[in-house]
């Protein structure tokens, strides 16, 4: 039952969001709507009002090939942020060929500082000698933690002071996949949430 509710109200947000975009589009005369999600992507290419040419942000392999399949013609354009997630879309959508590659890219004078190296890791008790390895990210199945948790144990012993991070949380459906994580980490490896 829970579920049920659950789908009736993404239908309802996926119909308000289908008929929002469509007046606002009107509103400001748009000449192109960009889907920065999934969800998005999937709620403006349900029936409406016409919209002006939509491009789709892939930003992960989330996307059932049913969905691609049901997103991907009605696109005028997709944007995929790495190899895999374009592999995975031409995949599915073999015959759409407006897939376009766009990194998510940082340049050096993009990164700032909010705090000083030496005063995180104070604050966690390592010393800045410590080999320390970070992994930031949604803990979800597809970005396959447990890659890091088997790196990290095999680096253990060499040096034997090694530190693995891994900073980031699962939304509420991939819990479990968290809890089986942190429960089969080495010592080595420490989850830090979202900081």
């Amino acid at each position: 039952r829970n579920r049920a509710l659950s789908l009736i109200g993404q239908f309802r947000w996926m119909w308000g969001v289908r008929g929002e975009g469509a007046e606002l589009c009107r509103a400001v005369g748009a000449d192109l709507v960009h889907a920065n999600s999934q969800a998005a992507a999937l709620a403006l290419t349900l029936p409406g009002p016409p919209l002006p040419p939509l491009v789709w942000h892939c930003r992960d392999l989330l996307a059932a090939p049913p969905l691609i399949r049901r997103i991907a013609p009605r696109c005028a354009a997709i944007i995929a942020i790495s190899r895999v997630v374009q592999r995975h879309l031409l995949e599915a959508a073999p015959r759409h060929a407006r897939i376009a590659l766009i990194y998510n890219g940082l340049g050096e004078g993009d990164l700032r500082l909010s705090r000083e190296p030496a005063e995180v890791r104070h604050e966690f008790g390592l010393a800045s000698e410590t080999p320390l390895l970070i992994s930031v990210g949604q803990l979800t199945p597809w970005k396959r933690h447990e890659l890091c948790l088997e790196a990290a144990e095999r680096l253990r012993a060499a040096p034997p002071d090694l530190r693995w991070w891994i900073v980031g949380e699962a939304f509420s459906e991939d819990s479990r996949y968290a809890q089986r994580l942190r429960a089969s980490a080495p010592p080595n490896v420490s989850f830090l949430g979202y900081r």
